[in-house]
């Protein structure tokens, strides 16, 4: 017994997080755990604790890598601070890894073919989008919150570039270049940023409304953008000139995306529905209706042929747009679905959305 009493073990480290308008929580939670704290089980730690000369968010990171436990007290939030979905996901160029983002505060980076987990990258409130640039070498991702960052593929421990923004960011795009990155933010604007400069060689503010869904021409010249005020804008990327709006729309234009041959543009809406439309006048060529509920995501196959859609009706469709058909549907989740991308061989897709569900499947032709 003398000698059982005599092994000190080693406090837990314990991770608050919360918003500061819930500090009153925070109190009463260290209030009922101050005698595990006095008796040595437990030490505290909470961005309040930031000393004067320490670097917020590094300090914040390694306290929260190091917790082995942590306390979410975010009541005030918590229409913010979601943990049951994974919002994006990407394939790496060479189609070995997937890269995926979700409110859990992380993105992680793993194995295609094993589904296992090669890295993990924490966030300071969650990650709304990822892309990989299409040189397979670095990785974006924006915070709900905080920021939009720059990873490279073998140094994924820190950023190596955080932008200067103002608001929360929506989306991310890598160019076809892998040299400028695409940014959507709640404020309307469209930013494009160089990798390796802070601030934005162009911000676009040819939406009223939040600006969404964002998608580079596969010829690096234009960006097409979805908002909030229910319209797509197509746009040059070097001078943020507008060639044309459109509106075929009733509701928010979530996603956009174009086909590899650069001739048309898909878009989803929350009023349930995809358009393909021309990318050099926005004549709409196909309506496709047959999802129950908001489309979330449109994401072209490689080769051209077919587009993928993931909805909140909990499917994931497959179909030609050329014959406005449906091929398949993809009923393997049991939520909503937000994200869907198509591997470089045009064989596999990857889905991912509520409940943490994320699939991998063949599309057999």
């Amino acid at each position: 017994m003398d000698k059982l009493q005599s092994q000190r073990i080693a406090p837990l480290p314990l991770f608050y997080s919360y918003a500061d308008v819930d500090e009153d929580l925070l109190r009463s939670l260290e209030k009922h755990l101050n005698l595990l704290q006095k008796q040595g089980y437990i030490t505290e730690w909470h961005h309040h604790k930031i000393l004067a000369g320490d670097t917020a968010s590094e300090k914040n990171d390694a306290q929260f890598a190091a917790a082995k436990i942590i306390l979410f007290a975010q009541f005030a939030a918590a229409k913010i601070i979601l943990f049951d979905r994974v919002n994006a996901v990407a394939w790496s160029p060479d189609g070995k890894k997937i890269a995926s983002g979700g409110w859990d505060r992380s993105a992680q980076i793993w194995d295609a073919t094993h589904g296992d987990l090669l890295f993990p990258i924490f966030s300071n409130y969650g990650v709304n989008r990822v892309s990989w640039s299409p040189n397979g070498k670095l990785i974006a991702l924006n915070d709900i919150l905080s920021g939009v960052y720059i990873f490279g593929t073998t140094k994924l421990q820190s950023p190596i570039q955080a932008f200067d923004i103002s608001a929360p960011s929506q989306y991310i795009a890598f160019a076809p270049d892998s040299k400028r990155v695409a940014a959507s933010f709640s404020t309307g604007a469209v930013n494009i940023f160089d990798i390796t400069q802070k601030t934005p060689l162009l911000e676009y503010n040819g939406h009223h409304k939040a600006a969404w869904g964002i998608a580079w021409s596969p010829n690096g010249k234009y960006v097409a953008s979805g908002s909030a005020d229910k319209t797509a804008q197509v746009w040059n990327a070097d001078t943020g000139a507008t060639p044309f709006t459109y509106k075929g729309h009733t509701n928010v234009v979530n996603s956009v995306d174009w086909s590899p041959d650069n001739k048309w543009i898909a878009s989803g809406s929350d009023d349930g529905t995809i358009h393909v439309w021309d990318s050099q006048s926005g004549q709409l060529l196909v309506r496709y209706t047959q999802h129950a509920g908001a489309v979330r995501w449109v994401a072209w196959s490689r080769d051209g042929q077919y587009i993928a859609s993931a909805s909140d009706d909990t499917t994931v469709h497959i179909w030609k747009f050329d014959q406005n058909k449906t091929y398949f549907t993809y009923r393997g989740h049991s939520a909503p679905v937000y994200s869907v991308a198509w591997a470089p061989d045009s064989k596999r897709l990857v889905s991912a959305g509520k409940k943490y569900e994320v699939k991998v499947w063949f599309v057999l032709r």
